[in-house]
């Protein structure tokens, strides 16, 4: 099943106006459709677990394959947040057992290759350690590029890798380390804030000493109730008219969830007047830079 090319203009429109609207918790920003064979992990997971649920709307080939997709990307929101990926056990593995069995009849036989079988697993490896994320090999593979860069010249390459980890090690034994300080963002998309227990979205507005004007929206709605109602991933849909302005204390607000907020508004063929779609962030909530 290929997309027409009228989706795939629409598709490419829409990640770049959901480029703006990443915070500076993700390492990259999508790039179009044309460098998809060139797209990095963490690229391809933004488009997973967030901004896919929208990207992809009303543009696949058929319901089928948008469902298919809600699916796989609801379970891996499930298995990558810690706070479910043992709760919600049963759930996950229903859902990547239901994902996997209408992958064949959606794309064919001989796409049911071993990656596809291997999304079995995935559910019991989270119910015996937890979220995904801490049994990742992608720390380890990032690594290698340090333990590369000690290499300069083809002779006697372990030594120098080794030669090269004992000098980093001097270096950091030398520096004493901090947690780097967390602070407040006022400013967009960066200012989003979710409570997530009591599905309430927050946006900084500005900060006065230990205080901080925002933007309350309570009245969150779920953006999709199949296969499970988004609110309990963190994914709301918040009308942009009905906030209410509060006051929260700075260690209240470092204490929840950062967020992403799409405005539905302005987007390419998305327009729903003056809604926008707020989701919660799952991994490490340390800023970084583009």
């Amino acid at each position: 099943m290929r997309l027409s090319a009228r989706s795939i203009r629409i598709i490419d429109e829409r990640i770049l106006y959901i480029s703006k609207c990443i915070p500076n918790t993700f390492a990259r920003r999508c790039r179009p459709t044309s460098e998809v064979m060139y797209y990095k992990y963490t690229e391809l997971r933004q488009i997973l677990l967030y901004s896919g649920k929208v990207i992809f709307r009303d543009l696949m080939a058929s319901d089928a394959q948008y469902n298919n997709f809600l699916k796989y990307s609801v379970a891996c929101t499930l298995l990558v947040d810690p706070e479910t990926a043992q709760t919600f056990a049963d759930l996950h593995h229903l859902l990547l057992r239901e994902v996997v069995d209408e992958f064949s009849s959606i794309y064919a036989q001989a796409f049911m290759t071993y990656n596809a079988h291997v999304n079995l697993h995935l559910s019991d490896m989270a119910n015996f350690h937890g979220s995904l994320d801490e049994i990742s090999a992608y720390p380890f593979e990032n690594h290698l590029r340090i333990l590369k860069n000690c290499v300069t010249t083809s002779h006697n390459p372990l030594t120098q890798m080794v030669k090269g980890v004992e000098r980093r090690r001097a270096v950091e034994n030398g520096i004493q380390l901090c947690t780097p300080l967390q602070k407040i963002h006022t400013k967009e998309p960066n200012n989003v804030y979710i409570d997530h227990r009591r599905h309430i979205c927050y946006e900084a507005q500005s900060q006065s000493q230990d205080s901080v004007k925002c933007v309350q929206h309570t009245e969150t709605r779920p953006y999709f109730e199949e296969p499970i109602d988004s609110k309990i991933i963190g994914c709301y849909q918040v009308s942009l008219n009905r906030g209410t302005i509060v006051y929260l204390s700075v260690e209240h607000l470092l204490g929840l969830r950062r967020g992403m907020k799409i405005n539905l508004r302005d987007m390419p063929q998305g327009c729903i007047a003056n809604n926008a779609v707020i989701m919660a962030l799952l991994h490490n909530q340390q800023d970084s830079l583009f």
